[in-house]
């Protein structure tokens, strides 16, 4: 595929619909990188597939060397260059972005039968892959192993005044070369993908992440750590890796307390429900209501176990136990 912008010029929305004709499934991202929404139409068979690129005045330009046919298709970042390529089922294939939105064959097709298809980085190794639905042959799943050497950023709203999953998010990523921007979209009829800004950042750093979130809050983060899954809460000012806010927990004591015998507190703590790998990094107790510590780290003494030695005076005694 050759040229730029180039071919049919339309206007939405009756223009937009009449050119296009008949379609199976949208797939929606910016794949020439000038900050507007471009769109690939997949149809049926013997349809016509096409790709539109929006000029960004209201107007839509039709490459004409689209692929040729498609009844499912979506964008990811193959190679995690910062370019979203484009992957079609029925017949499965895969597009390379040259870096302007124009597409041509990637150099490895995955031979397998799909009617639609999920991005989804299942391995968790940094780099998408896809997941295609055939209604005869069932599920197929093609490995991506390219990009693994590049760096990426996975961005997951955790959303507070609108839907939990962030749904209509704008996530953009500034490095010292360039800028990308995501939305978290709503699920199609046959197909749900991640909730999850997926940022192929090639050997660039990012300076600048700005999550903007369907209530109009903004959260800004500067040089978000590369190559992780950061989780962004809407409206406050620290994001995690792994990791939940800090929790303050309430926990009454015994009504009764031995001086020279050793109490044991129990607490079961879910470090995040978001997350399997974190973990509990060090615990602190607010001892201060009771004429104690405002601040005691307690020592990790085994798995998920943390203990303390505290000598009391009678008075901190009998204050201790009337809490």
């Amino acid at each position: 595929m050759a040229g730029g912008l180039r071919g049919v010029s339309c206007r939405p929305p009756s223009d937009l619909t009449s050119a296009i004709g008949p379609a199976t499934a949208l797939a929606l991202a910016d794949i020439d990188g000038d900050g507007d929404v471009d769109l690939f139409k997949s149809a049926g068979p013997s349809q016509q597939a096409q790709l539109l690129l929006n000029a960004g005045n209201g107007s839509f330009h039709l490459e004409p060397e689209s692929p040729d046919e498609a009844t499912g298709a979506a964008f990811l970042d193959l190679q995690n260059d910062g370019d979203l390529d484009l992957v079609t089922a029925q017949p499965t294939l895969l597009y390379n972005n040259r870096g302007d939105g124009l597409l041509t064959p990637y150099d490895e097709a995955p031979a397998m039968r799909g009617e639609t298809v999920v991005v989804l980085d299942f391995d968790l190794d940094g780099s998408q892959d896809v997941l295609f639905g055939d209604r005869y042959s069932g599920l197929h799943t093609y490995h991506n192993r390219d990009g693994q050497d590049q760096h990426h950023l996975r961005v997951v709203p955790v959303g507070d005044r609108g839907t939990r999953g962030g749904i209509g998010t704008r996530v953009e990523v500034k490095t010292a070369n360039d800028q990308h921007w995501r939305q978290i979209m709503a699920a199609a009829s046959d197909r749900q993908g991640e909730s999850v800004a997926h940022f192929g950042l090639g050997s660039d750093s990012a300076e600048l992440l700005v999550v903007t979130w369907p209530s109009s809050q903004v959260d800004t983060i500067r040089r978000p750590q590369l190559d992780e899954t950061i989780y962004v809460y809407e409206g406050r000012t620290i994001y995690t890796y792994f990791a939940t806010l800090p929790s303050s927990l309430h926990l009454s004591t015994p009504d009764t307390l031995i001086a020279g015998q050793t109490t044991e507190l129990e607490l079961l703590v879910r470090p995040s429900l978001e997350e399997t790998k974190s973990g509990i990094e060090h615990v602190v107790a607010d001892l201060s209501a009771l004429g104690g510590d405002g601040g005691l780290p307690l020592t990790a003494v085994g798995v998920g176990n943390f203990s303390a030695s505290l000598s009391a005076s009678r008075h901190w005694s009998d204050t201790l136990g009337s809490n």
